[in-house]
């Protein structure tokens, strides 16, 4: 019988102790010894018998956690043991309690022969300690003065086991912003001394959980959230200060620097001078600051002669917290302002106030992918929201949408004509096979040879003259029409205006040269990289293309662009050309590292002579890419 008691049991679970004092009893000295190996290796609550996970068959265990295998008990998932981060964040807060209670005014604390004491009576200095966890990890906001420690780290006997935020100099004053201080094993109490700023609402912020650290860790890695790190150029640990001795640095927690009286443009810079052959270099900086006004800019070192100039990125009010993305265009200023290297400024405009920066890169962003849309942003959000604002102005614009195009007529040769309207009412057949014909374009139709030195200019970065996107359309051009005259004319200074007075000027200097014309492409938009060219341009450009329409009533005007895209020089050119009667033809897609040039390549000039192309050159079309433009700019004029 016990054999067949155990026999039942043993197959589905491990015997427990009272089956066994059963076994035992029924059946003798057989059953004990049938019990005896039952029980062998197992343990119950008692020391035997107990059912385990381990002792269950597998379908038993899919079937009782779903397929996972849970841990309980001492070992066992918890709320505490899943939640320790989150928990970390409500027991601080019990830690900032401290503050209201426990702000002494006039009085510090003060280090001597390795112990911390306390000084009372101590005009314009504030003090303060709380109990503290080891391994705990602050930020602090202060201001001291000279070699008063800002924060002292100390045991139950109030010896000292560490020390912060110390001037380093008798009657220095030193502004603190956001300094990580992690607490060593043993401390028991932290002081805390500040100098000149006494208000509860100031001295509550001096001891806060470093939460964002934690955060950008955990979304460093989400790369479909954000990629503002990728291709790293420079980071916030290659920062320094200029025209301050208000400074701090905290490697995980950023610097800080106050601008002063003495020195209203205080701020940070690279140390490092970076290179880069992108158009699309990203400056992102996030901080907290009570400034007027910052400016990000870019030192640019001139090849030829070592010389420097400033290019303003951005110029922002921070107020308070804030997170800036600025783009340089490297490739621009290596064409057009002879760069060598760069490096990135952040700066007061002027007065006195604070700036804590607490996130910096500097990067490149490729142009093949989404980054080559206009609608990117270095983060999820930022993209998204492009997106959500072009939908909302196609919603808005769709019923009344119209088109630079006119009415296409066809003769009985079979030549092709279009019918504009002037604005005296005048009708205008336009031939599609044009005659007289005014190329204009910035480095891409005339980056090389600009001084003609070697037989003409052409495109960068096309191998030879006859590779370029203008020489290609106009030898498709004289395959129609033998008798075909065409001009070619530089516009980046058109494109790189500031004010309303520097575009007029071009404009006005060159309309001569848009008379009996009856086709003006106008490849422009490329340079047209910061926040004050693009407002230029978008008022500009209208009258740019009315000037071209006054001077050649006949003409057909097509807008080709951009290369180097940006939303709003889209926009600004869709614009002028729906307002105009103009036409666009787009070559932004076509902007992708395959249609781009090579490093290394060679490039020769009309009179054989030849150079090896620059780095910072090779963001411009190649061959390919110039083949592609011509063939879109000859499909849009229908010959």
């Amino acid at each position: 019988m016990s054999e067949q008691i155990i026999d039942l049991t043993e197959p589905v679970m491990p015997a427990s102790s009272e089956t066994v004092s059963e076994a035992r009893s029924a059946g003798g000295a057989a059953g004990r010894a049938a019990a005896q190996a039952v029980v062998g290796g197992k343990v119950d609550k008692d020391g035997v018998g107990q059912v385990s996970m381990a002792n269950l068959a597998s379908d038993v265990r899919k079937a009782m956690t779903g397929g996972s295998v849970a841990v309980v008990g001492e070992d066992g998932v918890s709320w505490p043991q899943l939640a320790a981060d989150l928990r970390r964040p409500m027991e601080s807060i019990a830690g900032m309690i401290w503050n209201q209670r426990n702000v002494d005014t006039n009085d510090a604390w003060s280090v001597n022969s390795g112990t911390v004491t306390y000084t009372s009576n101590t005009a314009g200095w504030s003090a303060a300690n709380m109990d503290v966890t080891a391994g705990t990890v602050l930020v602090v906001r202060l201001r001291t003065v000279g070699k008063t420690p800002g924060i002292i780290m100390a045991d139950r006997d109030f010896k000292i086991l560490g020390t912060a935020c110390v001037a380093g100099e008798d009657g220095k004053t030193v502004v603190w912003q956001d300094t990580r201080v992690t607490i060593p094993s043993g401390t028991a109490h932290v002081m805390v001394n500040m100098h000149g700023a006494a208000t509860l609402s100031q001295v509550v912020r001096l001891l806060a959980p470093d939460m964002s650290a934690p955060h950008r860790e955990w979304t460093a890695n989400w790369d479909h959230l954000t990629d503002t790190r990728d291709n790293l150029l420079a980071g916030i640990d290659d920062l320094r200060p200029f025209l301050t001795d208000f400074i701090q640095y905290s490697q995980d927690h950023g610097f800080a620097f106050q601008a002063t009286g003495t020195y209203p443009n205080a701020g940070l810079l690279t140390n490092t001078r970076m290179t880069s052959a992108s158009n699309r270099v990203l400056v992102h900086v996030e901080g907290d600051s009570d400034l007027e006004s910052v400016n990000i800019q870019a030192e640019i070192t001139h090849k030829t002669d070592g010389g420097v100039e400033y290019m303003l990125l951005d110029r922002f009010k921070p107020d308070g917290n804030f997170s800036r993305d600025a783009w340089f265009d490297a490739s621009n200023a290596a064409v057009y302002h002879d760069m060598a290297s760069f490096r990135i400024l952040i700066q007061s405009t002027n007065g006195a106030g604070w700036c804590a920066i607490t996130a910096f890169d500097v990067s490149e962003k490729p142009l093949d992918g989404v980054r080559n849309n206009t609608l990117y942003a270095p983060t999820l959000t930022g993209t998204l929201g492009n997106v959500f604002a072009r939908l909302d102005e196609h919603d808005k614009t769709l019923s009344s949408m119209t088109s630079g195009a006119s009415t296409v007529l066809t003769a009985p040769s079979g030549g092709r004509w279009s019918l504009a309207v002037g604005d005296d009412g005048t009708l205008h057949a336009i031939p599609h096979t044009p005659s007289n014909v005014l190329m204009l374009g910035n480095s891409i139709t005339l980056g090389l040879d600009t001084n003609n030195g070697h037989g003409g200019a052409f495109g960068l970065c096309a191998s030879t003259p006859d590779n370029d996107w203008c020489n290609q359309a106009i030898k498709a051009i004289r395959a129609k029409n033998p008798r075909a005259k065409a001009d070619k004319l530089h516009c980046a200074a058109f494109e790189q205006a500031e004010s309303a007075d520097a575009s007029d000027k071009w404009i006005e200097d060159n309309k001569a040269r848009f008379a009996g014309r009856d086709l003006i492409v106008l490849q422009i938009g490329d340079n047209v990289n910061n926040a004050t060219r693009r407002t230029v341009f978008a008022a500009g450009l209208p009258r740019l293309v009315r000037a071209m329409r006054a001077a050649s009533p006949g003409a057909r005007i097509i807008l080709l662009g951009v290369w180097f895209a940006h939303a709003d020089t889209i926009r600004a050119l869709e614009d002028a050309a729906s307002s105009c009667g103009a036409e666009l033809v787009r070559i932004d897609d076509l902007a992708v590292s395959a249609n781009m040039g090579v490093k290394g390549q060679t490039i020769t000039y009309q009179d054989g002579s030849s150079i090896t192309a620059m780095d910072n050159w090779i963001t411009h079309p190649g061959d390919r890419g110039m083949r592609l433009i011509a063939e879109r700019l000859v499909a849009a004029l229908d010959m």
